[in-house]
């Protein structure tokens, strides 16, 4: 036989952040007119859920990337 078990919870999760650009290439004409990397910031805050802990729990993100604009 099958178990399946279910695990439901209500919680809140807040977040802020922010991000910068950083130009490479920048031109007014060709292929490709822009192109550079982003950086992300984040931290978020979880409350109620699944936990261990009663209390809110921090998390943060860093992320990075690379654009182009065509």
């Amino acid at each position: 036989t099958a178990e399946i078990y279910r695990v439901v919870e209500h919680g809140q999760l807040f977040q802020a952040g922010a991000g910068v650009k950083y130009p490479l290439v920048s031109r007014a004409s060709g292929v490709v007119r822009t192109a550079g990397l982003r950086g992300d910031l984040r931290a978020y805050l979880m409350r109620g859920g699944v936990s261990v802990e009663d209390r809110p729990r921090p998390h943060v993100a860093i992320s990075g990337s690379v654009f182009v604009g065509l």
